[in-house]
């Protein structure tokens, strides 16, 4: 497995409470990263696809060098299914 070193770097990773967001969260701390997650489901809940609460979520943090935007929704199903207000809640995200 690659080795990557992010020792005194900060991430921040959206939808990192599970999956592949926790998964990736994961990683980077074994790396050596202070690793923030942003999500509905954490503490603080971010949720990210609105301003307000992104900015103030930022605004606490200071310095962030890595950002991995993963957060998603949990809609499943056949893509020609998929409502245009479904479709625009991702888009947002």
């Amino acid at each position: 497995m690659t080795r990557f070193d992010f020792a005194g770097r900060t991430a921040v990773v959206t939808g990192g409470m599970q999956g592949i967001g926790a998964a990736i969260a994961k990683r980077l701390q074994e790396s050596g990263a202070k690793v923030i997650l942003w999500d509905l489901d954490g503490s603080p809940r971010v949720d990210v696809a609105d301003a307000a609460s992104v900015s103030a979520a930022a605004q606490r943090l200071g310095k962030v060098d890595i950002l991995i935007n993963n957060a998603g929704t949990s809609q499943r199903g056949p893509f020609l299914e998929v409502t245009d207000a479904l479709w625009q809640n991702d888009l947002d995200l």
